[in-house]
């Protein structure tokens, strides 16, 4: 998460990034599906001025926790698909670090939320 959020994006980003922290801000409607999930925990960060930083920041970060809730979900559930909390932390690591999934993870879009709650899917059915 700390890596992440170092490198998460001061201001707005690029595509759809605009459009996605004024929608977290205000809890508006984005364009189709309309993500109200994401609309709703990132509207907690946005709104979160403790942490510091513009609204642009905090909602980035949002996507920098979600990213990092991948990781580590997706480290336990190898390490318990596998047995070996090795593969387990090399499979988070690798995931983590792979380029496309840091950019969503530094930036406000959905992609990091989609890929922890997969990851969580993943754990759960590792468990059981």
């Amino acid at each position: 998460l700390a890596v992440y959020a170092r490198t998460a994006f001061a201001g707005v980003a690029s595509g759809d990034s605009g459009e996605m922290v004024q929608i977290a801000y205000v809890l508006g409607v984005a364009h189709p599906p309309g993500y109200p999930l994401w609309t709703m925990l990132a509207h907690l960060f946005a709104r979160c001025e403790s942490l510091g930083g513009s609204v642009a920041w905090r909602v980035n970060v949002s996507s920098s926790f979600f990213g990092a809730g991948a990781a580590g979900f997706l480290a336990a559930a190898i390490s318990v698909i596998c047995e070996d909390a090795v593969a387990g932390l090399t499979a988070g690591g690798l995931f983590a670090f792979s380029p496309h999934v840091w950019a969503y993870a530094t930036q406000a879009e959905v992609f990091a939320l989609h890929n922890c709650l997969l990851a969580l899917l993943l754990l759960l059915l590792a468990l059981f």
